[in-house]
């Protein structure tokens, strides 16, 4: 047998090989997207897409294979990893223009969808005109809430960040004072976290991430504490600086390129017991585990806790029950806010009935759990979206 002969029967084996290799990956990812899907697109943090029931009405109208496309770039073996390469590849290539231009113009700049202004990642500043239908209808519900229950007092906190002003202007779209304006209940009840400029933003949120850091959460803690109870805040004993960087919710598409470093407070909570959708925890966040580095992955979520559809933090001491109704922002002032009562229940609307089977019953909860105070809590997000509504 000649050199060619061999090493044509080679090459033929390892495209045979190649070959089955690839089907077997193929297979094994559509086994595995219509048998065992995973829950968590833990790379985009959101319920994986799974492959929706096939009718006749929905393979018609294309929403089945809308759907099961989805489910498959959820699903399908190494398909987060190709995002990540992919976002990667294109992040390398984007981020020295990008810090050039910073440096070099006094204005946004735009790359890949994203938006960037001195270091920072930003949201698009929201249209008031076009989310005022929507606030509207959740000031309705908070006040229909508020008047079936005359015998629990209602606090709403409003967090204003990037999508509330306009830095380059300073100009305002002034939604949280709207939405506040129109709550029946006692100024005194009714609370916001400001932002007014830029330097502010800088220093209590992220660079990557959209949401409040240590600083911001401390802040808004404090406010909302100081609404709710005559209690004093909790000291932190210092900052700590993990080292740990990961990647924000905003810069998903620039892989690891762009950062933040975790850092937090150290507290002495008090001693609680911790219950999750109905299950005894051993702790909700693992601030404890951060500084004792043993947590591998620094994310805000994976530090403060994620979005989840009941938290009960049982202190067993004398100062009524409350009840947190709020968004992924609550989740780094939870337990702060659990220091000061008897027993903090925490629901996030998006995620209850996916947990418990069944709709959220604001009636039978408050009363179930001898409710004397409801906290309404989060970003304008949270006041336009239907999935918040009580």
């Amino acid at each position: 047998m000649n050199n060619t002969t061999y090493n044509s029967k080679a090459a033929a084996v390892v495209k045979k090989a190649f070959f089955l290799l690839t089907v077997l990956i193929l297979l094994t990812g559509l086994v595995t997207t219509l048998f065992m899907p995973d829950e968590i697109n833990s790379y985009e943090n959101r319920y994986a897409n799974k492959v929706p029931p096939l009718t006749a009405g929905s393979y018609i109208d294309g929403s089945f294979q809308d759907g099961m496309e989805n489910a498959l770039s959820d699903q399908i073996q190494f398909a987060k990893l190709a995002k990540r390469s992919y976002n990667l590849a294109n992040a390398l290539v984007e981020a020295p223009i990008i810090r050039t231009l910073e440096d070099h113009v006094q204005h946004y700049v735009y790359s890949n969808g994203a938006k960037f202004y001195k270091g920072k990642l930003l949201f698009n500043q929201y249209d008031l005109s076009a989310v005022k239908d929507n606030m509207v209808a959740k000031a309705e519900n908070i006040n229909s809430a508020a008047a079936a229950h005359p015998d629990v007092e209602f606090y709403a906190y409003y967090i204003e960040k990037d999508t509330d002003i306009d830095f380059l202007s300073g100009s305002k779209i002034n939604a949280s004072d709207y939405m506040l304006s129109m709550l029946n209940l006692p100024e005194e009840n009714k609370g916001c976290f400001r932002i007014n400029n830029f330097e502010e933003f800088d220093e209590y949120f992220y660079d990557t991430d959209h949401h409040w850091n240590y600083k911001g959460s401390y802040r808004g803690y404090k406010q909302i504490l100081s609404m709710l109870s005559d209690d004093q805040p909790l000291e932190p004993s210092g900052v700590f600086n993990s080292g740990m960087r990961f990647v924000g919710s905003k810069a998903l598409s620039f892989a690891g390129v762009f950062t933040d470093e975790m850092s937090i407070y150290r507290f002495a909570y008090p001693d609680m017991s911790i219950t999750i959708n109905g299950e005894p925890a051993e702790d909700y966040g693992n601030q404890r585990l951060l500084v004792e580095g043993t947590l591998y992955d620094a994310t805000y979520g994976a530090v403060y806790g994620g979005d989840i559809g009941e938290i009960v933090f049982d202190t067993g001491r004398d100062g009524g029950n409350i009840l947190v109704i709020g968004e992924s922002y609550d989740n780094a002032v939870l337990k702060l806010l659990a220091s000061h009562f008897s027993k903090t229940f925490s629901i996030d609307l998006r995620y209850y009935e996916h947990s418990f089977g069944q709709a959220f019953d604001f009636s039978e909860y408050v009363k179930a759990h001898d409710i004397s105070k409801v906290l309404l809590v989060g970003n304008i997000d949270y006041y336009i979206m239907r999935e918040f509504m009580i």
